[in-house]
């Protein structure tokens, strides 16, 4: 096996900017014209693809979804690198530089096409079956798109340019609400209530329901549908509370101002936090705000609640993980269109005990980046002390409190 290919890498891998997989070996060889077309049209894509690494395609190899690919293998195919070479350059207004050859898997004989990056853009001088001539063939993500104006310019832009060009993207604090960007560094402000124990809060437990909601005695053989005192409500009121003023929502959005369209791009962010003073979540960690009584009827109606928000939760755009001393934050954007910024519908929630000031590393990946790219978010947390007594937690409740 030739070691400059990464073959084992690339069969655990999806279709991308970078990679094609075919069940079938291709021939020259008593094939049709419409498949001789597909073979030309896909390396003039890869060729035209916007990416930071070589394309490959390999040929007698089923994409496993989730797992490694199968070697199917084309068997005792005929085609050559020369042959190859001449019915591909002999239509393209400019060489192309790839290579093919045949290495040995599981016994089994793979084709494979290697496309390093080069300058562009390619495209055939002469119509072939359905491949047309003076079109720019792109591949985007699995999918082959036609270049328009715009990116055939930065492609010219880029290929004049003695330097490589990176993408000019960056992931930023945002408000998802007014479509802002906030930037690379931000403060907010939290409490830190000085509650007490809750083994020394007192159970709930006011007049006699009869009392509280005067004519419910009349309902005393519907008791089942009748409010009863929740004695953990002080408790719980506490535990909302606490938790409430000491958690802040953040917010992300990734900004691509280049030319270029970046596919499946993602983002790493490391937190590293001093001792258990930061706790990160991507679900709101802040339970609800109590009943002080319950009943059947209002106990089915959480549920029901409950049952939509979950039903018709989005697949989630944020992964949190708590490691020994950090939490890493996975952003997962998808595709993004050149000069197109994308806010994140989910968020990250921060729950500090004491002020901090954070770097946060981020890690930039996609199709078309061949290296990742680094760069930093400071976030910095402000905590007030004050106290949060039964008392004082009651009083925040009557007035209202909101933040």
């Amino acid at each position: 096996m030739d070691e400059s290919i990464p073959i084992e890498r690339l069969l655990y891998e999806a279709e991308s900017s970078t990679l094609d997989f075919k069940q079938e070996g291709f021939s020259l060889t008593n094939q049709p014209d419409h498949i001789k077309a597909e073979m030309l049209k896909d390396i003039l894509a890869f060729a035209n693809a916007w990416r930071g690494s070589d394309a490959y395609i390999l040929l007698g190899v089923k994409e496993v979804a989730g797992g490694r690919a199968e070697i199917i293998g084309i068997g005792d195919n005929d085609l050559d690198d020369a042959q190859l070479q001449q019915f591909v350059n002999g239509k393209t207004q400019k060489k192309i530089e790839f290579s093919y050859r045949v290495v040995l898997i599981e016994d089994k004989k793979v084709g494979v096409v290697k496309i390093p990056v080069q300058e562009r853009p390619f495209f055939s001088t002469k119509n072939f079956a359905h491949v047309q001539k003076n079109l720019v063939y792109l591949r985007s993500g699995s999918s082959t798109d036609v270049a328009g104006p715009e990116e055939i310019y930065a492609m010219g832009k880029e290929s004049s340019q003695t330097s490589v060009v990176l993408p000019d993207v960056s992931v930023e604090f945002a408000d998802r609400n007014k479509r802002k960007l906030i930037g690379k560094e931000t403060a907010f402000d939290t409490v830190y209530l000085e509650v007490p124990d809750m083994r020394d809060i007192p159970d709930f437990n006011p007049r006699r329901i009869d009392d509280t909601f005067p004519g419910l005695s009349m309902m005393s053989s519907y008791s089942a549908f009748s409010p009863s005192p929740r004695e953990s409500y002080y408790r719980e009121l506490v535990e909302h509370y606490f938790i409430k003023l000491s958690t802040q929502q953040i917010e992300f959005a990734v900004q691509n101002k280049s030319q270029m369209p970046l596919n499946d791009l993602h983002a790493q962010l490391i937190v590293r936090v001093p001792n258990s003073e930061v706790f990160l979540s991507e679900d709101d960690p802040v339970p609800e705000v109590p009943d002080s009584h319950r009943d059947l009827i209002s106990t089915l109606h959480v549920q029901q609640r409950e049952f939509k928000y979950y039903s018709q939760k989005d697949i989630p755009q944020i992964n949190v993980e708590q490691l020994d001393d950090s939490f890493h934050i996975d952003l997962y954007f998808g595709k993004v269109k050149p000069q197109e910024t994308i806010y994140l519908n989910d968020a990250v929630y921060f729950t500090v005990i004491k002020s901090v000031a954070l770097d946060i590393e981020i890690k930039l990946f996609a199709d078309e980046i061949a290296t990742p790219l680094i760069s930093t978010l400071n976030l910095k947390i402000n905590v007030t002390n004050k106290p949060g007594s039964l008392e004082d937690i009651l009083e925040l409740h009557d007035q209202g409190c909101v933040t």
